[in-house]
């Protein structure tokens, strides 16, 4: 890497450099990158990494609500990771040259053309696995086994999965950010028959109800309506 920053690039691994000899471990952030520049965009390249991780986190914060900022998309996407894992997230993004800092403009972040690869799923980025981001990662495996549907809830969580890639198309936004897996996975276990009754699932704030409330409900009672059908015809 050194030796990459003076112009000299080893098509080979060394074997004697300390990279060579204890190789880092990385994980894949491209979705944790593409969050965290989706944020940069959607603010419009004038903040900084402090603000974004709030936008990410979902802080309520004055600066938040005096930009709006609770309206983006983007808005509390962050949640599975810390704010240190953020911060680590986005000094890799700057370091691998995805963003790069304002310094005319109080250190707002501004996409590169990396980035722009990163955020339109053309290429990948793997950042280094560092004690936050080892914990956090865990965290999410662990939350991921969780998930366990029966039969018919597995039926469910395909039809919202495919509800989301739609509305995800349609609006031309990651699908992550209208619903995480398990946002969906707790609906398909509550099956919510009215908008008051998405408020107690998780992911599921004030913004994404009114935005997406009636489409949930609207493929819930779609799936349970052929047995209602049948109930009558007996």
């Amino acid at each position: 890497m050194r030796l990459a920053h003076f112009g000299e690039v080893m098509a080979e691994p060394c074997g004697n450099c300390d990279t060579c000899l204890a190789p880092v471990a990385t994980w894949d952030g491209t979705i944790a990158a593409q969050k965290a520049m989706s944020a940069v965009l959607r603010t419009g390249e004038r903040f900084g990494v402090g603000h974004l991780i709030d936008v990410l986190l979902g802080a309520n914060t004055d600066k938040i609500r005096r930009f709006r900022h609770e309206r983006l998309p983007t808005f509390g996407v962050g949640k599975e990771f810390s704010r240190p894992v953020w911060g680590s997230v986005f000094r890799q993004l700057i370091v691998q040259g995805a963003i790069e800092v304002d310094h005319d403009h109080f250190g707002a972040l501004k996409l590169t053309s990396v980035g722009g690869q990163i955020l339109r799923g053309k290429t990948t980025i793997a950042f280094r696995r560092d004690q936050a981001t080892r914990t956090a990662t865990a965290a999410v495996a662990k939350k991921a086994e969780r998930i366990e549907l029966g039969k018919s809830d597995a039926q469910l969580f395909a039809m919202l999965k495919a509800e989301r890639a739609y509305l995800a198309k349609t609006q031309n936004l990651p699908a992550y950010v209208i619903f995480t897996d398990e946002t969906l996975a707790a609906i398909a276990k509550a099956r919510p028959h009215s908008l008051s009754e998405l408020e107690p699932i998780p992911g599921m704030g004030t913004t994404k109800i009114e935005r997406y409330g009636m489409n949930v409900i609207d493929v819930v009672m779609a799936f349970e309506q052929p047995d209602d059908i049948g109930d009558s015809m007996e």
